[in-house]
């Protein structure tokens, strides 16, 4: 995972200049990525104290949730002149990695503790 994010960081620095849409760009991503993050792991949490059916399921939904989000927002960037798409999309990208390995985590604390029960 820290190779991804020191991908993910080489191309911030290639290819977004730190310019006001850059910086608009940058703080849209990670601010909407620290919501993702905090929407995230609630909605996981409440799933996994259901059961593992439940926890996938909300996973997968999720996913595709935040998936089509994704698209509608870079769409919406790109139309933007003061918001530059490639910052918004790489800081988002970098907390959307956090937060898929914050939700393995979970998940696999969830199965330790229920395989010691059983």
């Amino acid at each position: 995972m820290g190779g991804l994010f020191a991908l993910v960081a080489f191309a911030f620095a290639r290819y977004v200049r730190l310019d006001g849409p850059g910086l608009v760009g940058l703080a849209f991503g990670a601010g909407l990525g620290l919501a993702n993050i905090l929407l995230g792991y609630l909605a996981t949490r409440s799933a996994l104290r259901k059961g593992t059916a439940a926890a996938l399921r909300t996973m997968v939904g999720g996913f595709f949730v935040r998936l089509l989000a994704l698209v509608a927002l870079l769409w919406w960037c790109h139309t933007q002149a003061w918001v530059d798409e490639v910052a918004f999309a790489l800081s988002f990208l970098a907390f959307f990695c956090a937060f898929l390995l914050l939700e393995v985590r979970m998940v696999q604390k969830s199965l330790d503790g229920s395989r010691r029960v059983a």
